[in-house]
């Protein structure tokens, strides 16, 4: 008893059966209709087998050669590769990459910084929008031997700031040199102290002794 192919179904006669030719003919026509619609298959994705097939640098100028688009929407997307996914290609739109870096860093204007901040470096500054605000002052805190101490108070027209130049050394007998300048002036009036001063919350017996505060004019 004749049996068929697990595939195709094409037919195997025995060898106690009699020849047929039909039964080799329709195993043809089986053979011949496969055979087309896998060429068609194959035509059909030939310019998808061509991109396999291109080079890393035809590829890398496929990305180069790309429209620039100079304006982004929270709708465009980016392509990265899944960490968490086997590294398989995934994509972002530009409105999630915006949150991610919101909740990283500061904008240029606004926003609160939290912590300890560390300003290095010689060139460091604080600028204020405006000194209409008796209160407001800017301060600078010594943070060891040879750094350095600056407040600045009072209004746009008649404002001052006081600059510390701090001993050099851990030396306790070391001057310590106080600069005061006045806004519009044209030099520096220097107070030099060389001595030790006793800070005391005991208020002192008279203005002159020891612990009593001076105000020092030039």
């Amino acid at each position: 008893m004749s049996t068929t192919t697990t595939n195709y179904g094409l037919t195997k006669s025995t060898a106690e059966e009699y020849y047929n030719v039909e039964i080799p003919n329709a195993n043809m026509d089986v053979i011949d209709a496969q055979m087309k619609a896998n060429a068609d298959k194959i035509s059909a994705n030939v310019s998808d087998i061509t991109t396999l097939n291109t080079s890393l640098s035809e590829k890398e100028n496929l990305i180069k050669n790309a429209s620039v688009k100079t304006t982004l929407v929270d709708a465009d997307t980016i392509p990265l590769s899944d960490s968490a996914a086997s590294s398989s290609t995934k994509k972002i739109t530009f409105a999630n990459l915006k949150t991610l870096l919101a909740s990283l860093f500061l904008p240029l204007t606004g926003g609160t910084l939290t912590g300890d901040i560390i300003l290095s470096g010689s060139g460091q500054r604080i600028f204020a929008s405006t000194r209409s605000d008796q209160t407001t002052r800017a301060n600078f805190y010594c943070s060891g031997v040879g750094t350095a101490a600056m407040q600045t108070f009072g209004d746009s027209s008649n404002w001052c700031a006081f600059y510390v130049a701090p001993p050099s050394s851990s030396s306790a007998n070391e001057a310590l040199t106080l600069t005061r300048v006045i806004a519009g002036a044209t030099t520096y009036t220097t107070i030099y102290h060389t001595g030790n001063t006793t800070v005391s919350t005991t208020a002192p017996s008279s203005a002159l002794a020891e612990g009593a505060q001076h105000q020092v004019y030039a």
